[in-house]
């Protein structure tokens, strides 16, 4: 009824709307009030409506200017202007407009006036819709402003209002890249200077798009080829001729994400480019050799130091490689030449890799970011090595190397206590497949020392934090190695008593067991030192109600993704956080600590 009074109205006054008698804020209301009527008939039923009012509407619409972002207009009726096709170029001219309006030239987006705009956040929620054209209007808009020599500020200001909407909506990045954003990002990089504001907004936003997009979104690999071609280009003489500056590290975090996203095979011959850049496996090379030889002063070069930011990035960017070079390029990896002594200095290897020996002097040397992603790259070779044994035990030969190996254990072994857990946890992984290399346990009372004060501390402490129980992780990996030996020592069945397993298992609770403690009680069953039925019993029950705890966690992570923000690249700060989370995700704990349960109860299962 109120939509055919309104079709009524306009073609009975259809000249004095086309002749601008009417007054431009009753023809804003006019068409926000049709507009709201036409997506309320589409939600609830289709309706007839007059196709000479809505030409005449859209008539008056694109000829008269009509502002349609600079007044608040409803969800509904701006959904429904943004799925109408017709209008499309005037859209985008408004999107171009609203962007001038109300958004500074840089980094923060600022509403003129809430109340009278369009919000960025209601902009955000159409382009991560796919049932309207938002998300084509804003990759077309950048396309044409970049193929008609557009004003440099107005590029500016759509990249940053692309990255804003990501933050908002990272859903979004999805529609982006489908309506064909990679093209838009490839032509920025060809027709502009790579130094400058505009530069630096274009990585910011593909910097944000590749950290929210998920990896089934980006199927224009040829685009995105151009793209890491262009960033490496800039990289390599960058580097060369300035140093690491700010840019040129944001660039590797980029490269680190376009290796990310190989190990789902998208981006592989993007990824292929960065493995096999000689200059910028020259560039890491020299970069890694120039740290190394710095020795006890490397400490001093933390990430508040060129020199650092630069090792740590090189660190982060050889983590990436060393997980996608088996994805991308299948066969050609050789994870034990980057643990003999003899390969170190001969022929330099033709994808980017770093050494085990440089690993460890970096990891006993360097500061404590430069520790922890040394610890994540040795763990990363060292779970490939012991992939590429237990495949072919025939061809990898870790025994020739025992006195390095025993050199390296013995590095592993001065970070077992460090200060950040995460280091001290990947040493003791480590330690553990290096032992199982070597099949031969040294320094057996150092161990003996661990997993005595790990015991007396879980079995005495009265109530037993979450806090404490991560504290302990490296050294519950050290009890559960020795629980592992073909001859398991004597005083491993003197520690892990009746007595003392009981005085863990009463300061366990739901709340504060970890994957590594699953796997303590897994080694103890298996090695014969848990056969108690009543202490299996509370385990059990433990395990039980640890189960519930996940789930009821796991379902409100779900219910709050949507409302996640992504990280706006605008510090590197914020980039290194970005790529250390993707390297240890906080949200895969919970997923390993349920899997560790499921691993206990089939060993439970088969003692029985």
């Amino acid at each position: 009824m109120v939509l055919a009074s309104l079709e009524q109205y306009i073609l009975l006054n259809s000249s004095e709307i086309l002749s601008g008698i009417i007054k431009p804020l009753i023809t804003e209301v006019l068409v926000n009030l049709y507009a709201l009527y036409r997506g309320l008939a589409k939600i609830t039923y289709q309706i007839p409506y007059s196709q000479d009012a809505e030409n005449t509407l859209f008539h008056l619409v694109t000829e008269k200017g009509t502002e349609i972002l600079s007044t608040r207009t409803h969800r509904t009726a701006l959904k429904w202007l943004f799925q109408q096709e017709r209008i499309c170029k005037y859209l985008s001219s408004q999107i171009l407009r609203w962007c001038r309006t109300c958004i500074v030239y840089g980094n923060q987006i600022v509403v003129c006036n809430d109340t009278e705009t369009v919000s960025i956040k209601e902009i955000a929620e159409l382009v991560a819709s796919e049932d309207n054209y938002a998300a084509k209007l804003v990759v077309c808009l950048l396309r044409e402003l970049l193929e008609e020599n557009g004003h440099e500020d107005d590029i500016v200001l759509i990249l940053n209002m692309t990255v804003s909407v990501i933050t908002l909506f990272p859903a979004a990045s999805g529609q982006l890249c489908l309506n064909g954003i990679s093209l838009a990002i490839q032509n920025v990089y060809r027709y502009h200077s790579s130094y400058g504001e505009i530069f630096n907004a274009n990585c910011q936003l593909f910097f944000t798009i590749l950290q929210s997009v998920n990896s089934e979104s980006l199927s224009d690999d040829e685009d995105w080829l151009a793209v890491a071609t262009e960033l490496m280009h800039y990289l390599i003489s960058t580097i060369t001729e300035n140093g690491c500056t700010q840019e040129a590290l944001l660039v590797m975090g980029i490269l680190c994400l376009i290796l990310h996203h190989s190990l789902h095979q998208v981006l592989l011959e993007a990824s292929k480019t960065i493995l096999l850049n000689t200059r910028l496996i020259a560039l890491i090379n020299k970069t890694i050799h120039d740290a190394c030889l710095k020795g006890p002063a490397l400490y001093d070069h933390d990430e508040a130091t060129q020199t650092g930011e630069c090792l740590i990035f090189c660190l982060l960017l050889n983590y990436f490689c060393l997980r996608s070079v088996h994805a991308v390029l299948p066969g050609i990896e050789d994870a034990q030449s980057l643990l003999d002594s003899e390969n170190r200095n001969q022929q330099p290897f033709f994808y980017i890799s770093i050494h085990c020996h440089d690993l460890c002097r970096l990891l006993h040397f360097g500061s404590t970011p430069v520790k922890l992603i040394s610890s994540y790259c040795l763990l990363e070779l060292f779970q490939r090595i012991t992939e590429q044994k237990n495949k072919e035990p025939d061809k990898v030969k870790v025994k020739q190397n025992t006195h390095h190996i025993r050199s390296i254990i013995s590095i592993l072994q001065g970070s077992i206590f460090h200060s950040d857990i995460r280091v001290a946890t990947n040493c003791a992984v480590c330690i553990s497949m290096a032992v199982d290399w070597e099949q031969q346990v040294e320094t057996i009372n150092w161990y003996r020392l661990i997993t005595e004060e790990l015991v007396m501390t879980l079995a005495v402490s009265g109530r037993v934090s979450k806090s404490i129980m991560i504290h302990h992780k490296p050294a519950v990996e050290i009890a559960v190695l020795m629980l592992k030996q073909q001859q398991v020592p004597e005083w491993i069945s003197n520690m892990f008593d009746d007595s003392c397993i009981s005085g863990i298992i009463q300061n366990l609770s739901a709340s504060n067991i970890t994957c590594e403690m699953v796997m303590l009680f897994r080694e103890l069953i298996r090695s014969g030192h848990l056969k108690n039925s009543k202490h299996i019993a509370c385990l059990n029950q433990l395990f039980q109600a640890c189960r519930k705890r996940v789930y009821s966690e796991d379902v409100k992570d779900d219910e709050t993704e949507e409302r996640k923000m992504v990280v706006f690249p605008d510090e590197l700060g914020k980039v290194y956080e970005v790529i250390i989370n993707l390297i240890a995700p906080e949200s895969s704990l919970n997923e390993g600590l349920l899997e560790e349960i499921e691993v206990f109860c089939e060993t439970l299962m088969e003692s029985e």
